[in-house]
């Protein structure tokens, strides 16, 4: 019978911290992927002042930094999901006929209607979400996003305000689709 109290009282006990031990575990592994995603920035932050190739953009719009952990590299800075198509249609879509105007320190970017975007060059970054339209909603359900007027990084819930919008994550599955990434992701 005292054996069977002691026993209960490890399982209380236990399943009162597993709770905290899952939280604490989540944010070790986001604080490493948010290291990760600086120091990969750093290194891209003398090319702010060249204009990158589309190729350029392309390699690097989707990376791996970690297992099971992807970011996404902008060289220009997008606000909105107008301007993120824009510069979807302009950089990333293989089958667009758009030819790149690029700027002193901004790139003019074109969306599929043709209304034009000045994207003033800036290094973006947020953890990549994809998924399919009408299919399975993403896992994890969230961005950690690099912003640009804090320059800290905030975590933005899914769906949300961009870059936590269907709209990027639609994208982004395209892009994954065009380039047969989709086996890494």
């Amino acid at each position: 019978m005292e054996l069977l109290i002691v026993v209960a009282i490890i399982g209380f006990l236990m399943a009162m911290y597993m709770s905290t031990f899952s939280r604490v575990y989540r944010q070790v592994k986001t604080e490493t992927a948010r290291a990760t995603m600086n120091q990969t920035a750093g290194a891209y932050k003398e090319m702010v002042n060249e204009h990158p190739s589309i190729a350029d953009c392309r390699n690097d719009f989707f990376q791996k930094i970690g297992k099971n952990k992807f970011m996404c590299l902008l060289y220009y800075r997008v606000q909105s999901d107008e301007e993120f198509i824009a510069y979807w249609h302009t950089l990333l879509n293989p089958d667009s006929d758009v030819n790149p105007q690029f700027k002193k320190n901004y790139l003019v970017a074109t969306d599929p209607s043709g209304n034009t975007y000045k994207l003033r060059s800036y290094i973006m970054r947020w953890s990549f979400i994809a998924y399919k339209n009408g299919g399975v909603e993403p896992q994890p359900l969230g961005v950690d996003y690099h912003n640009p007027d804090t320059g800290q990084f905030d975590y933005m819930r899914y769906p949300s305000e961009f870059p936590a919008t269907p709209i990027v994550a639609a994208l982004s599955y395209e892009f994954l689709e065009e380039f047969d990434l989709l086996d890494e992701y």
